[in-house]
């Protein structure tokens, strides 16, 4: 499917890829503020599956979405898995330059759908609420890779969950998928994430543009990066995968590894 077919789509689709804020009351009648024509014009085609918006990779073959980021180190507890250059960067495990508006549209045309099942409204103009223990549909669940070098020029790749730390298992995180939830509209029109540079919540958090489904996400004590890692500023690419059909995507959060990860070992 050309890109073009999809851009359209989604801009004239645009309540599925963000809900409304409960902010001022002509927020209501907020619009939401983008150029179709500018954003084709920023869509390269790389080739038959593969297409690029600023730094962001898009396949629609394997339904990845990557960009580059740089690791934070972080002494205290984590809210963010990943933020750019305006969000909370003193609470985040990765710091990526990638526009969150942009992001939001590659994930819209590589296929993915914000989840209709993780949050909801108890009144229409409430905060949304996250749902415990929903079921997350494949098209709004992803996997979280992380590709590095290491200081030996050795290749790496690990998933995020080995990078993140929970302090009430003594573990790391549960391996599994993450929750595209498509971020909200402001009273302006803007995409919430686009404002706040929040990408990929760990403490839950509605405007940021996709968040974690595991036990635990309504606590913002328990997350945190592992003590050893490699240096602060290591470049990275981290990849967004589609969860497939045939994977399963936690329906509920998934027990806690009974233990933990033994520390790397020292060279002597």
């Amino acid at each position: 499917m050309q890109p073009r077919f999809l851009l359209l789509l989604f801009l004239s689709s645009a309540h599925l890829a963000c809900g409304q804020a409960p902010a001022a009351a002509d927020a209501k009648d907020a619009k939401p503020k983008w150029d179709a024509a500018e954003l084709q014009k920023s869509i390269r085609k790389t080739s038959d599956t593969e297409f690029a918006l600023g730094e962001i990779k898009i396949n629609a073959e394997t339904k990845t979405v990557s960009f580059p980021a740089t690791l934070k180190i972080v002494k205290g507890p984590l809210e963010y898995l990943i933020v750019n250059e305006a969000g909370s960067a003193h609470e985040a495990l990765f710091m990526t330059k990638v526009n969150a508006f942009e992001l939001n549209v590659a994930l819209l045309l590589t296929g993915f759908k914000p989840s209709e099942t993780f949050f909801r409204k108890t009144k229409p103009d409430s905060f949304p609420e996250v749902v415990k223990g929903a079921k997350i549909a494949p098209e709004s669940s992803f996997t979280v890779v992380v590709d590095w070098t290491d200081e030996e020029g050795k290749a790496r790749t690990n998933s995020a969950e080995d990078w993140v730390y929970n302090l009430d298992s003594k573990a790391s995180a549960t391996p599994g998928a993450w929750a595209y939830t498509g971020s909200l509209l402001n009273q302006n029109g803007d995409l919430a994430a686009q404002v706040s540079g929040n990408i990929l919540a760990l403490y839950v958090d509605a405007n940021a543009l996709a968040n974690n489904p595991r036990l635990g996400n309504d606590n913002d004590d328990i997350w945190t990066s592992k003590p050893e890692q490699p240096k602060e500023g290591l470049p990275v690419t981290i990849t967004l995968k589609m969860s497939l059909a045939s994977e399963k995507a936690p329906n509920k959060p998934a027990d806690p590894p009974s233990k933990t990860p033994e520390p790397a070992k020292k060279k002597s």
